[in-house]
């Protein structure tokens, strides 16, 4: 099981990620085949694609666009831009959820022709921008060196000296005077954000290349969120560009450059595992004097009293800096749910924001396989608007644990038996 296209899913659904249905992406950094399985080529008539298109426009329901463009899968890649000329790709402007799925599907079998049909077809429309957004993940999850490559290409193709325009977006006519995409400032965010999530070396690469700053240069928690993946990003930073690192005065501010994000990262890392980070290769670009209480670790959360866990808990947290506490949180609730999930359960309801999801998360991934339906309907109860999020975790964690098994679906409500259906039908699609 593989659980990030489903959460794109049950995050999106009804907008972009619908077409995600089609494929079914891998997890960070984990190695994927070359082509998703193609189904079996068979004639299509023009009347039954517009059967599907209409199926998934006219969808009321996110299982009824579910199944429906799970049927996209009949039509071969081969048939795609056929296909394509053959619907309404557009609406009001925008993309219509069909040209999104098969773009997708497209994407998955041979993204450098979608998006050079896309950028013929869109270039000077706003469908463009929706049009990149659908292309450019399935891309980086079925061939994340190829999207590398295909980034640093464009790159090197760009006029030494474009200026302010880089951050701006194309006017019409120079749109349509570009034969390929013109990347900009931020469609390298994307792109370097899509790739973090398939193989942070290659998504630190991408965001070296790009130069320049942005206040959410930074903001990597979400993605990076294990030591491994941090430790893989940190590999795109050639030595001698963070030997800097090893002689700085820590005290003082530094003059902005790739250090400064080679900085940042390694400070994740320390929050994430500090232990790891002390003995790893990197130790030594983060001065010691610059090490602040992060965590609290296995050792020592296993000798405080149950009776005093709640205020250990609520200490360790006042101790950290705000962008600490989340990853805090997140080691608290793994080792508290070990012990006492109720206790446990009760002090992450205290919580709010970040720290109360992050916390959330993790509870969710360490009592899944062993305590399914209480751990769901707790999440359903505590944090309502995010239940088909930590449903799809709590999926993944149980079917690892229990490959051959079915849940005991009494006391399930019919909404989320639904979805656990949706989900199982989304893992064969991956199945030969």
């Amino acid at each position: 099981m593989r659980a990030k296209s489903a959460a794109v899913f049950l995050a999106t659904c009804a907008v972009t990620a619908i077409g995600w249905i089609v494929l079914w992406p891998g997890t960070p950094a984990e190695p994927v085949a070359a082509a998703v399985p193609e189904p079996a080529a068979k004639p299509w008539r023009r009347d039954e694609l517009d059967a599907l298109v209409a199926a998934i426009e006219n969808a009321k329901s996110d299982g009824e666009k579910l199944q429906a463009a799970l049927r996209l899968e009949r039509i071969p890649s081969t048939e795609i831009l056929s296909a394509l000329s053959s619907i309404q790709t557009t609406r009001d402007g925008e993309l219509t959820l069909s040209a999104k799925a098969l773009l997708i599907r497209w994407a998955s079998q041979d993204p450098e022709a979608a998006i050079a049909w896309a950028w013929q077809e869109f270039r000077s429309k706003p469908a463009w921008k929706t049009a990149f957004q659908q292309i450019g993940p399935a891309w980086a999850w079925r061939d994340p060196e190829g999207l590398k490559a295909w980034t640093l290409a464009q790159l090197e193709a760009r006029p030494p000296d474009r200026g302010k325009d880089f951050f701006d977006d194309y006017s019409i006519e120079q749109a349509k005077n570009l034969d390929a995409p013109g990347l900009k400032f931020a469609d390298l965010n994307l792109i370097s954000g899509w790739l973090l999530r398939e193989d942070p070396k290659l998504g630190m690469e991408v965001f070296l290349k790009r130069g320049g700053f942005s206040s959410h240069d930074d903001r990597w928690e979400d993605t990076l969120t294990d030591p491994r993946l941090v430790e893989r990003a940190m590999q795109a930073f050639p030595p001698e560009m963070i030997e800097v690192l090893k002689t700085r005065d820590a005290t003082k501010p530094f003059t902005l450059g790739p250090e400064t994000h080679a900085q940042t990262l390694l400070r994740l890392w320390r929050k994430l595992d500090p232990d790891g980070f002390r003995n790893s290769s990197y130790v030594s670009y983060l001065p010691e004097n610059s090490f602040e209480a992060v965590t609290i670790t296995a050792k020592e959360w296993a000798e405080v009293p149950a009776d005093q866990r709640e205020k250990a808990a609520q200490e360790k947290l006042a101790s950290v800096s705000e962008r600490q506490r989340p990853s805090s949180a997140t080691i608290i609730a793994k080792e508290w749910a070990t012990t006492d999930p109720a206790a446990c359960r009760a002090w992450i309801e205290s919580l709010s924001g970040k720290d109360a999801s992050w916390a959330t998360s993790e509870y969710v991934r360490g009592q899944a396989a062993s305590s399914l339906t209480e751990t769901l309907d707790w999440v359903d109860r505590f944090d309502p608007e995010r239940r088909g999020e930590y449903l799809v975790q709590a999926f993944d964690i149980w079917l690892k644990a229990n490959p051959e098994s079915q849940p005991d679906f009494s006391g399930w409500s019919e909404s989320r038996r639904q979805t656990w259906s949706d989900l199982v039908a989304l893992t064969k699609l991956g199945t030969p």
